[in-house]
Parts: C-alpha cells; structure tokens; sequence
C-alpha cells in the first residue's frame, strides 16, 4: 500500500508541476503582450488592429473570462486602454476564481 501511495502521490505532484509550468508560460506571454499594447498598441488604428489580436490571444489563453479584453476595442484613441493590462488582469480572475 505505501508503494502505490507514493506513486499516485507522485503522478499528481507531476500533473501539478504541469499546471504551474503551462500557466507560468501564459502570464509570460500575457505580461509580453501588455508591454507591447502599452508601447506599441498606442499607434492610432495599429492600436485598434493589436486589440482584435489581444482579444483573441487572449481568449485563447484564458477562455470566455480573456474576452475581457475586446473592451479595448471601444477606446478608438488607442490611449487609455494601454495603461490597463487587460490580458494578464484576465489570467489573475482566472487563477483566482478558477474559472
């Protein structure tokens, strides 16, 4: 019994490394992301083209709560939205909640 309890504890240990790792690479990706919305995306029609593009990144990495991020759309002066970090705001809700 003690064997096959150190395996099992050792598959969910490697399954929970997996998790942190997978996530990890999201909010590097996500933190990338709003650097470049907050310096590039400020570019007026470019910074409405990379908000379509952020949504669906971010959408990609987070689910239906990434969507969050096609608010950005409706700053057409491209200058407010790109002191907010939508995308990786969008991934703490979803580690916080578990949503």
């Amino acid at each position: 019994m003690g064997i096959l309890q150190k395996d099992c504890e050792s598959n969910y240990f490697r399954e929970f490394q997996i998790v942190i790792m997978n996530t990890t690479i999201k909010f590097i990706i996500a933190i990338a992301f709003d650097i470049f919305d907050f310096t590039i995306g400020r570019i007026p029609y470019f910074g409405t083209v990379f908000d379509i593009a952020g949504t669906y990144l971010s959408f990609k990495l987070w689910g239906k709560i990434g969507l969050i991020q096609g608010l950005e759309i409706f700053d057409i002066t491209d200058q407010i939205d790109a002191f907010i970090p939508t995308v990786t705001l969008s991934g703490l809700i979803k580690v916080i909640f578990n949503r």
